[in-house]
């Protein structure tokens, strides 16, 4: 289903405490006017699925103004990293002599692991890689910090890839620069520890621009992901394009997203 029938479809149903099956048919007609039974089922079907509406009865369903999100997960050893990440910020911070409103901002920290795309494509990684995300400015001291610190991990540097990162097992914590005005938000991991994550669209982008960091995934597995998200996730492509213009990509980004929609994909 095209973008921009399920945008017009959400701002014009969004008060509808319940919609009945002929109105949506009715609706979508004006879009497909050719639209089969067959077509409409599968229309219906990706609108349950993309979590838009729920089925209230045979005839009826209830609109969902706000869909589901990704949930991370996040293991204990890595959580240690992220609380001495937080402590080496709080340390700068109060070390730093040019304190300003936004350097709270500036020390934003960022962690996710690889593992929760296992989920949207059949190639599976063996190796657990765990992605922290800090203030360039900040990354070389932090790593001289956890070599001091982080006592269960080796902690060393990759000159061939120019990053850092900490190895235990089948574990891999890679150190990487933060972009500005990336898009995160809180996630509450246990009902009493919060950590920020990266939202899905910033997951979507760095995974299809940084090819030599995640190089396991051709352009096959990058479809296979994206397709799967869409249809069980909440995907905003006005901030996916957004962070994509920050990371010099968004022409390709749009180019590469039209050759998995094509034209029914309209921005």
């Amino acid at each position: 289903m095209r973008q921009d029938v399920v945008r017009i479809f959400m701002e014009r149903f969004n008060n509808y405490e319940e919609i009945s099956k002929e109105q949506i048919r009715i609706f979508l007609l004006e879009f497909y006017p050719a639209m089969k039974d067959t077509s409409f089922r599968w229309n219906l079907y990706k609108l349950k699925n993309a979590g838009y509406i729920t089925k209230l009865s045979d005839q009826k369903y209830k609109v969902n103004i706000e869909r589901k999100k990704i949930k991370y997960t996040i293991q204990n050893k890595q959580i240690e990293i992220y609380e001495m990440a937080q402590k080496f910020n709080q340390r700068v911070l109060l070390d730093s002599k040019y304190y300003r409103r936004d350097y709270q901002e500036m020390l934003n920290i960022s962690i996710w692991e690889s593992t929760i795309l296992n989920e949207f494509t059949t190639h599976q990684t063996l190796t657990q890689y765990v992605f922290i995300e800090l203030n360039k400015y900040r990354i070389e001291e932090f790593f001289f910090y956890l070599k001091e610190h982080a006592n269960e991990w080796y902690v060393t540097r990759d000159y061939k890839n120019e990053q850092y990162q900490l190895e235990s097992e089948n574990k891999v914590i890679i150190l990487l620069p933060l972009v500005s005005r990336a898009p995160l938000e809180k996630e509450n991991l246990n009902q009493k520890f919060y950590v920020t994550v990266p939202k899905i669209e910033k997951v979507l982008v760095d995974i299809f621009h940084e090819k030599k960091l995640f190089n396991w995934y051709d352009r096959y597995n990058l479809k296979e992901i994206y397709i799967n998200v869409y249809e069980k996730y909440n995907i905003d492509f006005t901030t996916l394009l957004y962070y994509a213009r920050n990371r010099g990509k968004r022409s390709e980004m749009i180019e590469f997203i039209n050759s998995i929609w094509g034209e029914e994909f309209v921005w």
